[in-house]
């Protein structure tokens, strides 16, 4: 939806959000990782990415794209969530840590 950006994150898109990353967690049993979402601002990157503390940011222009499929949204929050669950971001954090020093 390039004609129709969101210029800043509304209630109705974190409660839209919110209701997949819900659905996910109570599915794969992890409802207990307090898991949280941010927007980032930007109308040229279409991507999202997992970061410490549980948290998932998107992209708007991504979720904008995605915004009227909630199935697609899920693909891409699961995605995420996957990589929370499998420790990447801390496996990462060790091998460069390990290469620096």
């Amino acid at each position: 939806k390039s004609d129709n950006r969101n210029k800043r994150a509304y209630a109705r898109d974190y409660t839209k959000l919110y209701k997949v990353v819900d659905r996910l967690a109570r599915a794969n049993n992890i409802a207990y990782m307090n898991l949280r979402i941010v927007f980032i601002s930007d109308y040229e990157t279409f991507n999202a990415y997992s970061a410490d503390n549980n948290c998932i940011a998107i992209y708007s222009a991504l979720y904008d794209s995605l915004a009227d499929n909630e199935d697609a949204l899920a693909f891409v929050i699961g995605h995420e969530m996957g990589h929370l669950m499998l420790g990447h971001l801390q496996r990462l954090n060790e091998m460069n840590k390990s290469q620096n020093k």
